[in-house]
């Protein structure tokens, strides 16, 4: 049931991903959690996953990724052999598609194994043909041609539907193995296989090629591999090298004549591209430091940015006690000095939890998580910056007191919900969120105490498992009647390093990758 619960949490968010143009997507995965929560074995399960993995393979790798590893340990678990053999070739596919030849070959070395303890009939030739592939490409050359047989071996014992098309491809991947390695004798050896595959074709058996060409193709290489032999194509080479170090001197002579006659033209034109560059970095640092990153491309690139609904975010609100007090014996220059150092430190530790700080409003600061890139820890991370901006400002405070100088209080609350998001103005842009959940962050803030962090019951829900949170019973909020609200006194002893319930541990994170399907760490 545990299991089950997880997959729905994560059919769940990821399902809110998706845009209005993959409706067809979503209630396929809808359908899908249903199948999965209804299927009594593990079989059956597998299917499902599998399925999943294939439909995500379409909007994401990393989520696609997610469904093969759970299948793969579910399929090794119940012995599956059939079912593992199709996840870990489905691995191994999605690391090729990604270029990772490390993973790729690992999953197809893994997938091989599977496959000796099945029938010929149940293994798959073209996860053999890939393996040939790659140890072709890593310079191990009997073990590819090993492999690219083995692939023939299954091909001609299967006899399927596509039996021609994986002997064409199979064979032409011997021939160059054996091209490149100038063993030009079991080159030709292979090439009569090849053009006996093709004299016995008709044009619909093969996807790439008609007979017609597959036939040129063949005379193609046969034609190649002669060449390569005939030693007499060694001056004809030569010749032609020759040829093309001449053509090639003549062209350096004429570019460096060219090169001369426009220095003096491209100087000035140089010196204003030079100057206009400078001035699009200033311009494009400047957005920068008003935009997040994501919505400054978006309205470079299209001159305006689209409102988001995020489902789920995380707002912090803080504020000051003592401020209008204590700035009052302040000069402008050291009060505007105090508040920017304040600033600047809560900027420094909310950037490490990948949380984006929204605006400040005299001595009040507004930042959020979960926006405009999407995450599902939000909660956790807003929680881990609120502790640790607490713990600046109470010894930034006895530092300032060690002097006899009084130093301001922090008040900090935070709440999760949905938000929207957008960019507002013309002249001047500022990026905000509205909703209900900032309104509920600002209240949690003006009830909550300072040097400590206040909570909502929608935080809490999703964070308690993590910390140790001191409940308050309801509290009644200016315009929303009583309220469910908790202070966070630090991370669960358990989950702390040296149990202080200041930095999160191992066990910590391995909650946070088990509760939100991701691996996250600062």
């Amino acid at each position: 049931m545990r299991f089950c619960y997880f997959f729905s949490l994560f059919f769940f968010i990821v399902s809110f991903n998706l845009s209005a143009q993959q409706d067809e997507l979503r209630e396929a995965i809808k359908n899908y959690e249903k199948e999965f929560q209804n299927a009594e074995k593990d079989s059956l399960r597998l299917e499902v996953l599998i399925k999943l993995a294939n439909i995500y393979g379409e909007i994401s790798l990393d989520s696609s990724l997610i469904f093969q590893e759970k299948a793969e340990k579910i399929a090794r678990n119940a012995h599956e052999k059939e079912l593992l053999l199709r996840v870990l070739i489905l691995s191994g596919n999605t690391y090729r598609i990604r270029d990772n030849v490390k993973k790729s070959l690992y999953y197809y070395e893994e997938a091989e194994k599977v496959m000796k303890r099945l029938p010929v009939t149940k293994r798959d030739a073209y996860t053999l043909y890939y393996l040939a592939g790659i140890y072709r490409n890593q310079g191990k050359i009997e073990i590819a041609e090993k492999h690219y047989i083995s692939a023939l071996e299954i091909v001609e014992a299967q006899k399927s539907a596509e039996s021609n098309n994986l002997k064409y491809v199979i064979l032409n991947g011997l021939i160059e193995l054996y091209k490149n390695d100038e063993d030009f004798r079991k080159a030709e050896f292979y090439l009569k296989s090849l053009q006996k595959v093709v004299s016995g074709l008709d044009n619909t058996d093969l996807v790439a090629l008609n007979k017609n060409e597959a036939y040129e193709y063949t005379k193609d290489i046969q034609n190649t591999i002669k060449s390569l032999e005939n030693s007499k194509y060694r001056t004809i080479t030569y010749s032609i090298f020759g040829i093309f170090v001449t053509i090639l001197i003549s062209y350096i002579f004429w570019l460096y004549q060219t090169k001369k006659r426009r220095e003096q033209n491209n100087a000035v034109l140089a010196a204003k591209n030079s100057e206009l560059e400078v001035e699009r970095q200033k311009s494009d640092a400047l957005l920068l430091n008003i935009l997040p990153k994501e919505v400054a491309d978006e309205l470079k690139e299209f001159g305006k940015a689209k409102a988001k609904q995020y489902t789920r975010a995380t707002v912090l609100f803080t504020d000051f006690k003592g401020f209008t007090n204590i700035s009052s014996g302040l000069t402008p220059e050291k009060l505007i000095g105090e508040l920017n150092d304040c600033f600047v430190m809560f900027d420094e530790i909310i950037q490490k939890y990948n949380i984006e700080r929204i605006k400040t409003i005299g001595d009040a600061f507004m930042c959020v998580g979960g926006i405009p890139s999407i995450n599902n820890t939000n909660p956790i991370d807003a929680v881990l910056a609120g502790l640790e901006m607490q713990r600046a400002m109470k010894l930034r405070r006895k530092e300032k007191l060690e002097k006899n100088s009084d130093y301001w209080q922090c008040r900090l609350g935070i709440n999760t919900g949905e938000v929207i998001a957008g960019v507002i103005g013309i002249t001047k842009f500022a990026y905000d969120i509205w909703g209900d959940t900032v309104n509920v962050a600002s209240r949690m803030e003006a009830n909550g105490e300072v040097d400590m962090v206040n909570i909502s019951e929608n935080t809490y829900f999703l964070v308690k498992d993590f910390f140790v949170c001191l409940p308050r019973g309801k509290l009644v909020v200016k315009g929303k009647g009583e309220m469910e609200m908790f202070f966070v006194e630090g991370i669960k002893p358990d989950m702390s390093l040296r149990e202080e319930g200041i930095e999160p541990n191992e066990s910590f994170w391995r909650l946070v990758e088990e509760r939100f399907f991701i691996l996250q760490k600062y």
